[in-house]
């Protein structure tokens, strides 16, 4: 497995392992951090995956493939390149792991050729089938790599980390509301990390005691987290509505951290955490600046909501697990799965979903 944008070349075939490439753009973090890291826990488990650049020529790399992933940070160019070279020469089996708002108008990705999709929610999956972008779906979400996204001690150098990009002008009067509002009538200590963002959201957070403190490379976001009482999520309120229960990877990667998070509102149509064990959920401004300056003051209440979550993230939301549930979805395929013990109740969403069936 290599995570350099300009690996290519066949996989080599290991004796008893599965050949797997996930063709992805690495600027994604959804496809750098989590396709990366369920790769590498393929290759622990005796298999040979590694991740592509996107604008690889499918003709050199995939021949000798058992299975190919392709990501939906690539072009609708791409994406369409990887199924013409599978309908004319075979051998692997196709899928696309999808999470993206813009690719669910099936005039945006054309799927035929693909034997399903690796859906990041139930709603994704549910809206694949419905528009007949493909045969089959499984929800296949987002999680953390547990073992670069871990607790770090390190000094508190502040209360509140928000890790994210500004967005768009909707995005940022929700930030406004959940973020700077908050940390500046409770008179916190905060910071901000992301993409450039415009001069006037960076006075903005200035003025409410929040530093923007520009991009923060994935292998500095654990030791980022350690350095604060808590962290923020903030999902985009318009997004929500249209593809709920899709949380933001950062979630999965604070939680595994251990750093206890505050969401503002969005819905966990699939299950997948607990509200009030694994985080804290404010409906409004007035509720996340009772929580922040909860969970300011509480080093117990801190401790409560970090172990819980990140025993979720172990047990059920770790690049390990899906490593597993991918596996599965293997054997369904006819492939060459290792044994899966069914001992986690989010398996019970993976069996396939059709059209004459959706999952419970």
């Amino acid at each position: 497995m290599t995570d350099e944008p300009g690996e290519q070349g066949r996989p080599t075939a290991l004796p008893s392992g599965l050949r797997v490439l996930c063709f992805a753009r690495l600027g994604s973090p959804s496809a750098s951090h989590f396709l990366c890291g369920v790769a590498e826990e393929l290759c622990d488990l005796g298999h040979d995956a590694r991740l592509i650049a996107a604008d690889t020529r499918p003709e050199e790399v995939c021949g000798e493939a058992d299975l190919v992933i392709v990501h939906d940070s690539l072009t609708p160019q791409q994406v369409g390149r990887i199924a013409r070279h599978r309908r004319r020469h075979g051998g692997y089996r196709l899928l696309f792991r999808h999470g993206a708002l813009q690719g669910l108008d099936p005039r945006v990705f054309d799927l035929t050729g693909y034997d399903g999709v690796l859906a990041a929610s139930r709603v994704i999956a549910d809206i694949c089938l419905a528009a007949g972008m493909t045969p089959r779906g499984w929800i296949w979400p987002d999680a953390a790599d547990c073992r670069r996204f871990c607790r770090h001690d390190g000094a508190v150098v502040g209360d509140v980390v928000f890790i994210g990009a500004w967005g768009d002008q909707s995005h940022g009067v929700e930030l406004r509301h959940f973020l700077l509002e908050p940390v500046k009538l409770l008179g916190l200590r905060g910071r901000a990390y992301g993409p450039p963002y415009p001069a006037a959201a960076v006075a903005l957070m200035g003025e409410a005691g929040i530093e923007f403190a520009g991009w923060a490379p994935p292998d500095r976001i654990p030791a980022i987290f350690a350095g604060f009482l808590c962290t923020v999520h903030v999902p985009s309120r318009a997004r929500s509505r249209l593809l709920p229960g899709l949380p933001s990877i950062r979630l999965f990667e604070a939680m595994a951290c251990g750093t206890p998070l505050v969401s503002a509102p969005w819905l966990d149509c699939d299950g997948m955490f607990t509200v009030g064990r694994d985080f804290l959920l404010a409906r409004d401004g007035a509720e996340m600046r009772r929580h922040l300056k909860a969970l300011v003051a509480d080093p117990e209440l801190r401790a409560e909501i970090s172990g819980h979550a990140r025993r979720t993230i172990e047990s059920r939301h770790s690049c390990a697990e899906r490593a597993n549930q991918l596996l599965q979805i293997c054997g369904e395929l006819d492939l060459r799965p290792l044994p899966l013990p069914a001992t986690d109740p989010l398996l019970a969403l993976l069996r396939p979903i059709d059209g004459r069936e959706t999952a419970p």
